[in-house]
């Protein structure tokens, strides 16, 4: 699955300004994505992964470089986040 930030509805009239802007945007959020093709460093978040089974399980690493995994509550499927655009608060 995959999510995509949406752009900005270009103006009637294109500038100089509209274009930087939209160049900042992009660069920005291309930042802060994850790289299939080389090494990923996460200084914060968290790292979200799926089971086979369809559970979620959040990774921890402990400042002694102990890996640890615990479940994620999820509501229609998708895993309760910081972030989760499809989590509406009760």
């Amino acid at each position: 699955m995959r999510t995509q930030k949406p752009l900005p509805n270009p103006p009637d009239e294109y500038t100089k300004e509209y274009m930087f802007d939209l160049a900042s945007l992009v660069i920005a959020e291309e930042s802060i994505t994850v790289k299939t093709d080389r090494d990923n460093v996460f200084d914060k978040g968290t790292l979200i992964i799926r089971s086979p089974d369809g559970n979620y399980f959040k990774i921890v690493v402990s400042n002694a470089g102990t890996l640890s995994a615990t479940a994620i509550t999820t509501v229609d499927s998708r895993p309760i986040t910081s972030d989760n655009p499809h989590y509406v608060a009760p």
